[in-house]
C-alpha cells in the first residue's frame, strides 16, 4: 500500500456531497462580483475613503465576509474531513451555516452601504451566529475546543502520572482529559 492510499483511505465515506461546499463557493463568486458593484458606485469615496458607513466600506465587507469567508468554509468543510480522518456528524449545521452567512453577510453590505441601523444590527446577529456555529463544527472536526477537551490540575493535586506538583502555589501543571463538552454533547443532542 502506497503512503497515499494510506493517508486517504476510506477518504471518500468523510466528503460531503459536492452541492455543501459548491453552495460556498457559487455564493463567493456572487459576492465577488458585488463588491465590485459597491466599488463601482462608490468610486468617488474609494480613493479617499477614512472610515464610516458607505459603498467603500460594504464593498470591504463583500470582500472580506462574502469573498474570503465563504471560500475559506466551503473548501474547510471539504477538506478538514478528509485530513483529519473524521467525518462531519451531519450535513444539515453546515447548511445552516450556509444560511446564516451568505444572507447575513448580504444583508450586513447592504446596511453598510444604506447606512441602516436596524439592517446592520439584525444582519450582524445572523452572521455572528453563523460564524460561531461553523467555530463549534470545526472544533468538532479538528476535536473539542481547548475549553472542553482539557481539564487543568493545580498545584497539591496528583497529575495523571501519579506525581505530585509542586506545593508554590496554584499553577497550571498538568493536562488530563475531561470526560464530555458542553458544546459538542449540544450539537450531538440535536442530531
Amino acid at each position: 500500500m502506497t503512503l497515499a492510499a494510506a493517508l486517504l483511505g476510506g477518504a471518500k465515506s468523510r466528503l460531503l456531497p459536492a452541492s455543501v461546499p459548491l453552495r460556498f463557493f457559487a455564493a463567493a463568486a456572487i459576492f465577488h462580483v458585488l463588491m465590485w458593484i459597491a466599488l463601482f458606485a462608490g468610486a468617488e469615496q474609494a480613493t479617499s475613503f477614512r472610515g464610516g458607513a458607505g459603498p467603500a466600506l460594504a464593498a470591504i465587507h463583500l470582500l472580506t465576509l462574502g469573498v474570503l469567508t465563504t471560500t475559506a468554509i466551503g473548501a474547510s468543510v471539504q477538506l478538514l474531513p478528509v485530513a483529519t480522518r473524521r467525518a462531519l456528524a451531519a450535513v444539515w449545521p453546515i447548511k445552516l451555516v450556509f444560511w446564516l452567512i451568505v444572507p447575513g453577510s448580504a444583508a450586513l453590505a447592504l446596511g453598510m452601504h444604506a447606512v441602516s441601523m436596524q439592517v446592520l444590527i439584525a444582519a450582524a446577529f445572523l452572521t455572528t451566529a453563523g460564524l460561531l456555529l461553523f467555530a463549534a463544527l470545526l472544533a468538532e472536526t479538528c476535536g473539542a475546543p481547548a475549553a472542553c477537551r482539557w481539564s487543568r490540575h493545580t498545584a497539591g493535586r496528583r497529575s495523571p502520572r501519579g506525581s505530585a506538583s509542586p506545593a508554590s502555589g496554584p499553577r497550571w501543571r498538568s493536562i488530563t482529559r475531561a470526560r464530555s463538552c458542553p458544546i459538542t454533547d449540544r450539537l450531538r443532542s440535536r442530531i
